[in-house]
């Protein structure tokens, strides 16, 4: 259900070994993709924080021309991200001028080894001494060096990956246990889900919804699936960390109604998996019923 990446702890047996690998490699690792996600982990002292933060990207400003550029944060420092723009254009932090961008610089020239590392040198020195946003250039190589600053670094939000796959994963492995057949049937956008969940197929627009439950946020050591039944639609709710949240919404060609075993009607169901003891991890079952807005909660089995 929610990754072991994330703390979660429920695995789902009743699924094959190749969906298994897909989903561990390909799905589960997005939570590692969202910024609120990564904070809950940082602010709840989990471990490997720090390595998590350096798998998502990165954004900065250049202070003289305003251009974004990429960059990747690696030991605790940003630093720009090394790559080649162009066939003509390299771009990489002062760090990796050494192993990475001479490297580049060596496989643009004709010159030889001696005269090659003579230049680089004069680079060198000539680069110490110039401000960001000015430039030097060597006629041996036939190339320029400029150097530059980056400021305002952030998560660039632009280009991470989409975490609706696994919300539509763990939605349907919710519903598959606490609805039956002829309720899934009924339900439309069920095969959506899981071709998003499986590939990442597109979805009906709002279908998934990222909606935070509050503007400050406050984490758990707690995962939450919440599922709402109102009349033709169901709407459910999945948490992580007690705070980041997405809402899918279910529409069905009949009513749902579910009663428990004593015949009382459930209005809402809840899932929780609570890691508050990491040696002592449980999982809850909760229930509101219709007319009673306190939910009754039960140690879970599944």
């Amino acid at each position: 259900m929610f990754p072991k990446s994330v703390y979660g702890f429920w695995r789902i047996y009743d699924v094959c070994e190749n969906c298994m690998k897909h989903f561990g490699v390909n799905i589960d690792q997005l939570t590692l993709k969202h910024p609120q996600i990564l904070k809950a982990i940082e602010q709840l002292e989990l471990p490997n924080a720090d390595r998590y933060y350096e798998q998502i990207k990165y954004k900065g400003t250049d202070t003289i021309d305003g251009i974004k550029v990429k960059m990747v944060l690696k030991d605790g420092d940003f630093k720009t991200k090394a790559q080649e723009v162009s066939e003509d254009f390299y771009e990489c932090a002062e760090k990796d001028w050494e192993n990475i961008g001479i490297r580049w610089l060596k496989n643009k020239t004709n010159l030889s080894d001696e005269d090659f590392q003579m230049e680089v040198e004069k680079l060198k020195e000539d680069y110490l001494k110039i401000e960001p946003g000015e430039t030097i250039i060597s006629n041996q190589l036939g190339f320029s060096v400029r150097k530059k600053s980056v400021k305002d670094v952030k998560v660039d939000e632009e280009n991470l990956q989409s975490i609706t796959p696994l919300i539509a994963k763990i939605v349907v492995s919710f519903i598959h246990y606490f609805l039956s057949v002829e309720e899934l049937v009924a339900l439309d956008n069920v095969e959506k889900l899981i071709k998003h969940a499986r590939n990442s197929e597109e979805l009906k627009p709002y279908t998934i919804n990222w909606c935070s439950l509050t503007e400050e946020p406050k984490y758990f050591k707690f995962h939450r699936v919440w599922m709402q039944i109102q009349g033709n639609s169901i709407f459910i709710d999945v948490t992580f960390f007690g705070c980041a949240n997405w809402r899918v919404i279910l529409n069905s060609k009949d009513p749902i109604v579910k009663h428990d075993l004593d015949g009382r009607q459930i209005q809402q169901i809840i899932f929780i998996q609570d890691f508050e003891n990491l040696d002592n991890r449980q999982k809850y079952i909760g229930f509101i019923y219709e007319g009673d807005g306190n939910p009754t909660y039960y140690e879970a089995h599944i």
